[in-house]
């Protein structure tokens, strides 16, 4: 039996808001490795959906 501890981050489709679409992504060696890695995925999901030329107003409703 593997007795190192890891850690998982569980990604939750907002969009479709339906569980089907939730999945897990495993195996940090640390808390703060998965910390950051749903940071930077959370950023980028904003980024992805962002329009290049948006202003204030438009970034507001994302």
């Amino acid at each position: 039996m593997n007795s190192k501890k890891t850690y998982s981050v569980l990604i939750i489709d907002n969009f479709h808001m339906d569980p089907e679409y939730d999945y897990v992504i495993e195996g940090f060696s640390t808390k703060e490795i998965a910390i950051e890695f749903a940071r930077r995925w959370v950023r980028s999901s904003v980024e992805h959906q962002r329009k290049s030329n948006a202003d204030r107003d438009e970034l507001k409703l994302l």
